[in-house]
């Protein structure tokens, strides 16, 4: 910015004011606009002050299945970003690096950053945990959700973020992530974890009666062990399923105890 700079009149720029500006800048060039999962270009929002971290989500505890989650996307770090790309080989675009990773741990998502979006279970800022979705919107012409990353704790997003930049991990909550974050979801919990109110009471069964579940068309483990308010590895494991089965309607599945 020609010019810029402490305006000794007092009819200016201030010190710290200067000082805000700079640091903004510098963040939207060290990090990058993401190019969203459509590959697009979009165009870069105004420049916005960082939030305090109090102020974003207190820090979670890691559970076992986070861990090993963030393991597998992290083992993708350097990844190149490839527009429509959905495995290693290929290279990943945002909602293509979320999907393969989940598939990984053997939890299906839908394929786009929009359908994603609309899964699983809303979360609040202040019970964000590690694993779960966040979701930004980048377009200046759309509040829609057009780019995704996993929460990887410590005010920290794993994402693909655009062509020319690799899977990267950057801060969540700042820019230039503060002004387009939209929405967080949980679409895999253990128990214990899920947010406040939001999973149903499990099903009554008599206490000599196994409880089973028949598969409906449309059906994913996620949405399955969320009717039945429980942990979809808890219900892969007690059917002998991994993340290679793909479920078939009319197909019973073993409800495991809560």
């Amino acid at each position: 910015m020609r010019g810029a700079g402490v305006d000794p009149s007092g009819s200016g720029w201030s010190a710290p004011r200067f000082l805000g500006v700079v640091l903004s800048l510098l963040s939207v060039l060290l990090v990058g606009w993401p190019a969203g999962c459509g590959g697009k270009r979009v165009t870069a929002p105004p420049a916005s002050r960082a939030s305090k971290p109090d102020e974003i989500v207190a820090e979670p505890a890691f559970s076992d299945w986070a861990e090993r989650l963030l393991s597998t996307a992290r083992a993708q770090l350097g990844r190149a970003y490839r527009w429509g790309g959905d495995s290693p080989q290929r290279g990943f675009d945002c909602s293509g690096f979320v999907q393969w990773v989940f598939a990984q741990h053997g939890i299906e998502l839908p394929r786009s950053s929009t359908d994603q979006a609309g899964i699983g279970i809303s979360v609040s800022r202040k019970e964000i945990q590690p694993g779960d979705l966040l979701f930004y919107a980048f377009s200046s012409r759309s509040s829609q959700p057009d780019h995704v990353g996993i929460y990887a704790g410590k005010g920290e997003l794993i994402h693909s973020p655009r062509t020319g930049r690799g899977i990267s991990v950057d801060p969540a909550f700042r820019p230039p992530f503060s002004r387009r974050f939209v929405a967080a979801r949980r679409v895999a919990w253990v128990p214990g974890s899920e947010p406040s109110g939001a999973a149903p009471a499990p099903a009554q069964a008599s206490e000599d009666q196994p409880r089973y579940y028949v598969v409906k068309k449309g059906d994913y483990v996620w949405r399955i062990a969320r009717k039945l308010g429980i942990s979809p590895l808890a219900l892969l494991e007690a059917n002998g399923l991994s993340m290679e089965d793909i479920l078939q309607v009319g197909q019973r599945l073993l409800i495991p105890e809560p």
